[in-house]
């Protein structure tokens, strides 16, 4: 995927676009203060918001009347402001306009455009950035979150062609300073319940819960009092009223239901439903956006440590590894993390985010979470690509982002701590439903941070695909591929994990948590023979304490890890088989589990053909000049 998108400014811009007439509605994500942000020069730049048809049927026959454009620094040519109906092909409508940098500028349409409620709507503009040298710098706004329905831009550098659009609040980027005013009264009383959040894991049957919503105020007039119900498991509906309140037009409400417990058994599933009831003491007028479902998993908790030890143990490492397919040097990184791991086995975990500018390609790595995570570490200001933290410490000065060659040495310091709390860990999947139980213990051998998160990420090995400057890490290249390993792919717990209660000298933790795993992450297949789970306890967001890590087990090759040393592996994957030794291999041969030796090859090459075989669990012996050794591989 083609983005241009980097390098922020720091400077903010205040300047008001309020609407004082009462039969004028304002359609918006953003605040009234613009801040820039730099998307280079001579750039053929197009930004849109979306109103989704759900939205937009709520203004059916009324008239979009004006645009208005929070403009970044600097000029720009060839400047109009544009509606679509969708993100592909031509908009329907176009108009020049003049845009002063540094303030709304207020467009008003020559020919106002009726809404029709059955179409999504996209309105916003297109520019050419300033000239060589300067960056140009469009407005954002100053929200701390982007709004879940989203702005989108994409742009054309100059020699290049135009890039695909991008969900700017699917990559933590905040909203784009567009505003669209409606001639015509809106609704009065309507809220949009966007989001619901319950635990992500499984509630012990004797435990309360809480849970966590979004709404936005979608009326004209400000919201004073709601009420909103809820209803879990098989339990009578219960209400709960929110007074006291001042949510805008446009303004949204965070809230937090907690205490709510009902009669459970354990290994079951419960419905979950919260409603908006009442908005400002009346019916909301389109009540259909106002409901959300979930659902909770329960469980009998064990009451003593059964997978954790409760002796003081020394720290184990997460290495968390900042990397992109169009940096030169990040395979480099790689190596020098597996070296690690390597040196260290059992004791290192490898995370490998991809995130940044060098990460914006097809095919796309990235998660939700990746950005947020670098952008606490101080890279881009301390060190650049590829680079990462270790245990999220700061060795020196302000940040915790570490260049590759202090992945050893600062390693071996974590390693030689003790650690507060430690972590045990069980990772089954079943494979049929593809559904992954998580299992996570912890045990306070000391008095932890009054603040302690658990986090679950899962990743995946074998991944082929591009990257530049594979030549530095010449194991990984097969064929005309490289192999990705340690590949985030989602976090189970979300974006900084779960609070933990108790974090005393002594208190033992037991958790449960459930994911269905997807067929795709992205643009990426996931493979269930190739995933980890890595689960760590962070102060915070920041200083991680301990973790470690679990292939899945549970399948028909129940604790058959890939690596079966720290020297050696061998894995399938379409049709070839790989192997990789720090020592040559002069022979591999091949057998299945009847002993029947069914391939062999001398000298051994690093990629074999096996494509003929039938699925299967194989034993290779390697024979290398220390002696044989044996791997397990699966087709």
């Amino acid at each position: 995927m083609k983005r241009c998108l980097f390098c922020m400014y720091v400077f903010l811009l205040t300047t008001s676009a309020g609407i004082a007439a009462d039969n004028f509605v304002e359609l918006k994500y953003c605040t009234e203060t613009i801040r820039p942000f730099s998307i280079g020069s001579m750039a053929d730049v197009e930004a849109v918001i979306a109103i989704p048809k759900e939205i937009a049927k709520k203004y059916a026959g009324q008239h979009l009347t004006q645009i208005k454009i929070g403009s970044g620094t600097h000029s720009a040519t060839n400047t109009q402001v544009l509606i679509r109906t969708g993100l592909e092909g031509e908009p329907v409508y176009v108009q020049p306009a003049a845009f002063t940098p540094e303030v709304w500028n207020v467009i008003t349409l020559n020919e106002p455009y009726e809404i029709k409620g059955d179409e999504d709507l996209y309105f916003g503009y297109s520019l050419t950035t300033d000239t060589y040298g300067r960056d140009f710098a469009i407005g954002i706004d100053d929200s701390p979150v982007a709004n879940p329905n989203g702005d989108w831009i994409r742009c054309k550098l100059s020699g290049s062609e135009m890039s695909d659009w991008m969900h700017t609040g699917e990559q933590g980027f905040s909203n784009l300073c567009i505003i669209g005013v409606v001639e015509g009264d809106g609704p009065q009383r309507d809220i949009d319940f966007y989001a619901l959040s319950v635990p992500s894991r499984a509630i012990h049957v004797q435990e309360s819960f809480s849970i966590d919503g979004k709404l936005k105020n979608r009326a004209m007039e400000p919201v004073a009092d709601l009420e909103i119900s809820y209803k879990a498991g098989e339990n009578e509906k219960v209400t709960r009223s929110f007074t006291g309140l001042n949510i805008p037009p446009n303004g949204t409400f965070d809230f937090t239901i907690s205490g709510i417990d009902f009669p459970k058994e354990a290994d079951r599933s419960y419905p979950v439903e919260i409603s908006v009831e009442k908005v400002n003491g009346a019916d909301d007028e389109y009540p259909e956006d106002n409901t959300r479902s979930a659902e909770i998993r329960t469980w009998n908790a064990p009451d003593s440590p059964t997978m954790v030890s409760t002796q003081t143990l020394k720290k184990n490492v997460i290495l968390e590894e900042f990397t992109g397919v169009n940096c030169s040097y990040c395979p480099d990184g790689h190596r020098l993390a597996n070296e690690v791991t390597n040196t260290h086995p059992g004791r290192v975990s490898v995370i490998n985010i991809h995130q940044g500018f060098f990460a914006n390609v097809k095919p796309n790595y990235k998660t939700e979470w990746g950005d947020a995570i670098a952008n606490q570490t101080g890279i881009g200001i301390d060190q650049g690509y590829p680079s990462g933290t270790i245990n999220r410490h700061v060795f020196s000065g302000s940040y915790t982002i570490l260049g590759r060659g202090n992945f050893a040495p600062r390693t071996k310091t974590i390693l030689a701590q003790d650690s507060y709390v430690n972590v045990g860990l069980k990772a089954t999947i079943n494979e049929d439903t593809r559904e992954l139980m998580v299992d996570v213990e912890l045990y306070y051998t000391g008095n932890g941070a009054s603040v302690n998160r658990l986090n679950i990420a899962l990743v995946q090995d074998s991944i082929l695909g591009p990257q530049i400057g594979a030549e530095y890490y010449p194991e990984m290249i097969i064929g005309d591929l490289y192999q990705h390993n340690h590949m985030l792919r989602d976090l189970l717990t979300k974006q900084w994990g779960d609070s933990i209660r108790q974090t005393t000298a002594g208190t033992f933790v037991a958790g449960r948590y459930f994911y269905a795993v997807p067929e795709k992450v992205g643009d990426v297949p996931v493979n269930l023979k190739k995933r980890e789970v890595i689960a760590f306890v962070a102060e915070g967001t920041q200083e991680i304490i301990s973790g470690t890590s679990s292939k899945f087990s549970g399948m028909n090759y129940t604790d058959m890890p890939v690596m079966q040393s720290s020297d050696v592996s061998a894995w399938i994957l379409d049709g070839l088989l790989s192997i990789h030794s720090a020592t040559p291999v002069y022979r591999a041969i091949v057998y299945n589990l009847s002993g029947q030796k069914v391939l062999s090859a001398t000298p051994a090459e690093a990629i074999i053909p096996v494509k003929h075989l039938p699925s299967g669990i194989y034993l290779v012996k390697l024979q290398l000049n220390e002696g044989e050794k044996v791997v397990k591989v699966i087709k």
